[in-house]
């Protein structure tokens, strides 16, 4: 799950950029554009090395963890340096350049990085909507608007969750996310002890934390909001949480690099489609995702119910993104020009 703080820390870094080489190079020489590091495998061949961010407890950080696990960057000819980034450093290292491709990347994170001077572009889709608003399965609410004047637990109003739900809830609900609803903020972890102690009476919550409430919380929840299906009947095409994002100036430096990061994560997508068992419940992803056996079972129900991973941008996923910024300007709270191209395509993206 994607969580920039972005909007914190983007000025700063602006200072930052304005004593280096301003664009998407690394803090020293050894990490600049263009610059990859020669590893050595068991076999003697040399590869070179690049390092790769996610977001440690989310699914950007499993979206990695599948490609280091399986052996798909060294099978796609490169070493990745595989980098789990606790949430408040994770806008800071990546804009740093102290890693070459984020898994998380949020929409609202490519319009304000380059309207920052950053030439973030996302090359590839990551995971798609996976944010939730849910309540307890026996409270009285069914819908969004029953939740009016109830207390909901958040995790940001810079993450891509609350962006997104109250940019959707404004456009087509006429609710303001802010006024009408009494937030509470907490981590995403602790927001599913707070509905199951009832402090609150809705969480805005994604994956693995959902399957975690499912499995832990007396009697189950039940989905009040998914701003996912909101947007495609709105506007069409998919919502995204997490896109995979670099430089500009990286993929052009690196063209080859940036395909075989692309490669491997195709390769990945296509595991976690096709393994969900395995996913699941393999051993070297427990630390991320957190889960006992009941969560296991439902995180699997999940993963089995919904594509929820994608490589490369399918037709029309690039538009959407595009829509998706457009309302974002319209409303004007981070931004109010959507800058040029926030995407681009690499020749095996599918797109």
């Amino acid at each position: 799950m994607r969580q920039f703080r972005l909007v914190l820390v983007v000025i700063g870094l602006l200072v930052l950029a304005a004593c280096g080489d301003g664009g998407g190079g690394g803090s020293d020489a050894t990490s600049a554009p263009g610059d990859t590091t020669d590893t050595t495998t068991a076999s003697g061949e040399d590869l070179p090395v690049v390092r790769l961010q996610g977001l440690d407890g989310g699914m950007s950080a499993l979206s990695i963890a599948m490609i280091e696990e399986q052996g798909f960057d060294v099978a796609n000819g490169f070493q990745g340096e595989f980098q789990y980034i606790p949430i408040d450093a994770a806008a800071q290292h990546f804009l740093n350049g102290e890693s070459d491709v984020s898994f998380d990347v949020g929409p609202p994170d490519l319009a304000v990085s380059q309207n920052s001077d950053y030439d973030v572009v996302a090359f590839s889709g990551g995971a798609r909507n996976h944010n939730r608003i849910i309540t307890k399965a026996d409270s009285p609410y069914d819908s969004i608007e029953d939740l009016v004047g109830a207390r909901i637990g958040h995790f940001g109003d810079d993450s891509t969750a609350t962006l997104s739900i109250s940019l959707l809830l404004g456009e087509f609900h006429d609710l303001d996310f802010h006024e009408d609803f009494e937030l509470v903020l907490a981590a995403p972890p602790a927001l599913v002890d707070l509905l199951a102690s009832d402090e609150v009476d809705a969480i805005v919550s994604f994956e693995p934390h959902v399957s975690r409430a499912k499995a832990t919380i007396e009697g189950g929840v039940k989905e009040i909001y998914n701003p996912g299906e909101d947007f495609s009947e709105n506007v069409g095409g998919t919502l995204w949480t997490t896109t995979v994002g670099a430089f500009s100036d990286w993929i052009d430096e690196n063209p080859d690099l940036a395909q075989a990061v692309l490669d491997a994560w195709c390769d990945a997508a296509e595991y976690a489609s096709n393994n969900a068992e395995d996913v699941a419940t393999n051993p070297a992803y427990d630390d991320l995702l957190g889960l006992n056996d009941d969560g296991k079972a439902e995180f699997q129900a999940f993963l089995e119910s919904y594509q929820l991973f994608s490589c490369g941008w399918q037709e029309g996923e690039q538009e959407a993104v595009a829509e998706f910024l457009d309302l974002m300007a319209q409303q004007g709270v981070l931004f109010t020009e959507v800058p040029g191209e926030v995407t681009r395509t690499l020749e095996g993206s599918g797109g």
